[in-house]
């Protein structure tokens, strides 16, 4: 009798996994691309812009948000590597203030479309440019949070960005490893 009861609830969970694997599908309100300008300050500085792109009726958390109010802010940490230096912290370009009703507060936000900007001073010509992107999407549909996390990786394989460049911008194609918490 234990035998049977055994081999049955393994064969449940199994269904259960399977089923549940089948039925749900993987949500990603947000999408990211990086654009790598000149930048004013000289020939070796670039700003790195990661342009968001946000489904309707979803928005995402600001870098500049307080995280004591709750929500994680978006946080975009850069791998250390001697082939460039950052210029400050990123910057939220596009942000709303709104009140949130899932945190009680008002916090700052992106809807629809923004960006964040990070200064570089490129230091050699081959510079490797690796990160992470955390970040936290809220629904109003329905107050559905997600915590994600996307990985890129930035180098300059292809000549993208050269020193002495006199381009105004550069369309980046950056590897990209998405994971949803």
């Amino acid at each position: 009798m234990k035998l049977y009861v055994k081999k049955n609830y393994w064969v449940v969970l199994f269904l259960v996994l399977v089923a549940g694997k089948l039925y749900s599908q993987e949500i990603q309100p947000v999408s990211f691309t990086f654009v790598l300008e000149n930048s004013k300050k000289g020939k070796d500085f670039r700003i790195l812009i990661i342009k968001v792109n946000i489904e309707d009726d979803w928005y995402l958390y600001a870098s500049d948000l307080d995280p004591d109010l709750g929500p994680q802010p978006t946080k975009i940490t850069f791998k250390p590597d001697e082939s460039y230096e950052l210029i400050g912290k990123p910057l939220s370009i596009g942000v709303k203030e709104k009140f949130d009703r899932i945190w009680m507060s008002n916090v700052r936000i992106l809807e629809k479309k923004g960006e964040f900007q990070q200064t570089i001073r490129i230091l050699n010509n081959n510079p490797v440019i690796k990160g992470t992107i955390a970040y936290q999407t809220c629904s109003d549909m329905d107050g559905q949070c997600i915590l994600g996390e996307e990985k890129f990786e930035i180098s300059n394989k292809e000549d993208r960005f050269p020193i002495h460049t006199t381009n105004d911008a550069q369309q980046i194609t950056a590897k990209r490893n998405v994971n949803n918490k």
